[in-house]
Protein backbone atom coordinates (compact mmCIF):
# COMPACT_ATOMS: atom_id res chain seq x y z
CA UNK A 1 0.00 0.00 0.00
CA UNK A 2 1.13 3.53 -0.71
CA UNK A 3 -0.36 6.13 1.63
CA UNK A 4 -3.15 3.67 2.48
CA UNK A 5 -4.08 2.82 -1.13
CA UNK A 6 -3.48 -0.71 -2.44
CA UNK A 7 -1.01 -0.65 -5.33
CA UNK A 8 -0.26 -4.39 -5.59
CA UNK A 9 -2.06 -7.54 -4.53
CA UNK A 10 -1.12 -11.07 -5.58
CA UNK A 11 -0.80 -14.55 -4.16
CA UNK A 12 2.73 -15.42 -3.07
CA UNK A 13 4.16 -18.87 -2.39
CA UNK A 14 6.24 -18.74 0.77
CA UNK A 15 8.91 -21.36 1.30
CA UNK A 16 11.24 -21.88 4.22
CA UNK A 17 13.90 -19.19 4.19
CA UNK A 18 13.87 -15.86 2.42
CA UNK A 19 11.33 -14.97 -0.25
CA UNK A 20 11.74 -11.80 -2.30
CA UNK A 21 8.90 -10.25 -4.24
CA UNK A 22 9.60 -7.34 -6.59
CA UNK A 23 6.84 -4.76 -6.87
CA UNK A 24 6.74 -1.71 -9.14
CA UNK A 25 5.18 1.16 -7.20
CA UNK A 26 3.88 4.20 -9.09
CA UNK A 27 5.94 7.32 -8.37
CA UNK A 28 4.08 9.50 -5.86
CA UNK A 29 4.29 13.30 -5.89
CA UNK A 30 7.12 15.03 -4.00
CA UNK A 31 6.82 14.82 -0.23
CA UNK A 32 6.73 12.16 2.49
CA UNK A 33 4.77 8.95 1.95
CA UNK A 34 4.09 5.72 3.83
CA UNK A 35 4.80 2.43 2.09
CA UNK A 36 3.29 -0.66 3.73
CA UNK A 37 3.67 -4.37 2.93
CA UNK A 38 1.30 -6.91 4.45
CA UNK A 39 1.08 -10.70 4.25
CA UNK A 40 -2.11 -12.64 5.01
CA UNK A 41 -0.99 -16.27 5.30
CA UNK A 42 -3.72 -18.92 5.76
CA UNK A 43 -1.94 -20.59 8.70
CA UNK A 44 -0.36 -18.06 11.00
CA UNK A 45 0.61 -18.23 14.64
CA UNK A 46 2.05 -14.70 14.92
CA UNK A 47 0.02 -12.07 13.10
CA UNK A 48 2.12 -9.33 14.74
CA UNK A 49 4.92 -9.86 12.18
CA UNK A 50 2.75 -9.74 9.05
CA UNK A 51 3.12 -6.02 8.36
CA UNK A 52 6.12 -3.85 7.57
CA UNK A 53 6.07 -0.12 6.94
CA UNK A 54 8.53 2.52 5.82
CA UNK A 55 8.46 6.28 5.47
CA UNK A 56 9.86 7.43 2.12
CA UNK A 57 10.63 10.89 0.79
CA UNK A 58 10.23 11.78 -2.87
CA UNK A 59 12.30 14.86 -3.63
CA UNK A 60 11.10 15.80 -7.08
CA UNK A 61 13.02 18.41 -9.06
CA UNK A 62 15.62 20.20 -6.90
CA UNK A 63 14.56 23.68 -5.82
CA UNK A 64 16.98 26.46 -4.93
CA UNK A 65 16.02 29.67 -3.14
CA UNK A 66 17.97 32.59 -4.62
CA UNK A 67 17.93 35.54 -2.20
CA UNK A 68 19.02 38.82 -3.79
CA UNK A 69 20.15 41.78 -1.70
CA UNK A 70 18.73 44.17 -4.32
CA UNK A 71 16.23 43.43 -7.07
CA UNK A 72 17.88 41.91 -10.14
CA UNK A 73 21.16 40.89 -8.45
CA UNK A 74 20.23 37.21 -8.46
CA UNK A 75 19.44 37.04 -12.19
CA UNK A 76 22.79 35.52 -13.20
CA UNK A 77 22.70 32.90 -10.44
CA UNK A 78 19.08 32.02 -11.26
CA UNK A 79 19.94 31.78 -14.96
CA UNK A 80 22.86 29.44 -14.29
CA UNK A 81 20.67 27.24 -12.07
CA UNK A 82 17.95 27.09 -14.72
CA UNK A 83 20.56 26.12 -17.35
CA UNK A 84 21.60 23.28 -15.01
CA UNK A 85 17.97 22.00 -14.95
CA UNK A 86 17.33 23.23 -11.41
CA UNK A 87 14.30 25.20 -10.29
CA UNK A 88 15.36 28.52 -8.75
CA UNK A 89 12.92 30.73 -6.91
CA UNK A 90 14.16 34.33 -6.63
CA UNK A 91 13.14 36.38 -3.60
CA UNK A 92 14.18 39.30 -1.43
CA UNK A 93 15.56 38.73 2.09
CA UNK A 94 12.01 39.16 3.42
CA UNK A 95 11.06 35.99 1.51
CA UNK A 96 13.54 33.76 3.37
CA UNK A 97 11.46 31.27 5.41
CA UNK A 98 11.62 31.67 9.16
CA UNK A 99 10.57 28.08 9.89
CA UNK A 100 12.29 24.79 9.11
CA UNK A 101 9.10 23.52 7.50
CA UNK A 102 9.20 26.43 5.05
CA UNK A 103 12.93 26.06 4.37
CA UNK A 104 12.64 22.27 3.88
CA UNK A 105 11.01 22.88 0.49
CA UNK A 106 14.47 23.81 -0.85
CA UNK A 107 17.60 21.75 -1.37
CA UNK A 108 19.81 24.87 -1.31
CA UNK A 109 19.82 28.61 -0.62
CA UNK A 110 21.97 31.10 -2.54
CA UNK A 111 22.52 34.51 -0.92
CA UNK A 112 23.46 37.08 -3.59
CA UNK A 113 24.95 40.27 -2.13
CA UNK A 114 22.81 40.05 1.02
CA UNK A 115 23.94 42.14 4.01
CA UNK A 116 23.40 40.55 7.43
CA UNK A 117 20.89 43.17 8.66
CA UNK A 118 18.59 42.25 5.76
CA UNK A 119 17.84 38.93 7.50
CA UNK A 120 16.15 38.64 10.88
CA UNK A 121 17.70 36.69 13.73
CA UNK A 122 14.99 34.05 13.29
CA UNK A 123 15.77 33.70 9.56
CA UNK A 124 19.49 33.29 10.33
CA UNK A 125 18.74 30.65 12.96
CA UNK A 126 16.45 28.85 10.51
CA UNK A 127 19.21 28.86 7.86
CA UNK A 128 21.69 27.55 10.44
CA UNK A 129 19.36 24.73 11.47
CA UNK A 130 18.49 23.92 7.84
CA UNK A 131 22.17 23.54 6.95
CA UNK A 132 23.10 21.63 10.12
CA UNK A 133 20.01 19.47 10.62
CA UNK A 134 18.48 19.03 7.15
CA UNK A 135 21.59 19.18 4.95
CA UNK A 136 20.34 22.14 2.94
CA UNK A 137 23.13 23.73 0.90
CA UNK A 138 24.05 27.36 1.53
CA UNK A 139 26.15 29.57 -0.74
CA UNK A 140 26.92 33.29 -0.48
CA UNK A 141 27.82 35.19 -3.65
CA UNK A 142 29.81 38.39 -3.16
CA UNK A 143 29.08 41.99 -3.85
CA UNK A 144 29.50 45.34 -2.16
CA UNK A 145 27.09 44.35 0.62
CA UNK A 146 27.72 40.62 0.75
CA UNK A 147 28.23 39.16 4.20
CA UNK A 148 28.66 42.57 5.80
CA UNK A 149 27.09 43.58 9.05
CA UNK A 150 26.03 47.03 7.88
CA UNK A 151 26.76 47.44 4.18
CA UNK A 152 29.81 48.22 2.01
CA UNK A 153 33.30 48.34 3.51
CA UNK A 154 32.23 47.00 6.87
CA UNK A 155 34.89 45.03 8.71
CA UNK A 156 32.30 43.02 10.66
CA UNK A 157 31.53 39.61 9.15
CA UNK A 158 28.16 38.03 8.44
CA UNK A 159 27.10 35.85 11.32
CA UNK A 160 28.12 32.24 10.69
CA UNK A 161 25.19 29.95 9.91
CA UNK A 162 26.94 26.60 9.85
Amino acid sequence: MLDGAVVYRAPVVLRIGETQVGVAVPAPPPGFHTLTARLDPPLDTYSENNTGAALIQVLGPPKVLVVEGSKGEGANVAGALTAASLSPQVTSPAGVPDTLAGLAAYQAVALVNVPAPALTEVQMQTLQSGVRDLGIGLTAFGGANSMSASGPRSSRAFRSVS
